[in-house]
């Protein structure tokens, strides 16, 4: 599956590094990103990779799998040039 400027990687994240704009796969690669959209799947571990319950401390992180962050979801995603 592939939209104009999105690239969509099937990988593991092993960390998240929102000051850097970058994550680490389990293959050891790093990614840099203007936009993340992850998918954990179902079962909630925020502290399963490394730095992401401190990402959604941040302005740029959140998640719509915790209620009391949607409404930080909602403005972060209106807030996406050309939504």
């Amino acid at each position: 599956m592939a939209t104009e400027g999105v690239d969509w990687i099937q990988d593991a994240v092993e960390e998240i590094d929102p000051a850097r704009h970058s994550v680490r796969t389990r293959a050891e690669r790093r990614i840099g990103y203007d936009f993340l959209v992850g998918c954990p799947g179902l079962q909630i571990d925020w502290d399963k990779i490394v730095g992401l319950r401190d990402a959604l401390t941040t302005p740029q992180g959140s998640s719509n799998y915790d209620c009391t962050l949607a409404t930080k979801t909602w403005e972060m995603i209106r807030g996406v040039p050309g939504w």
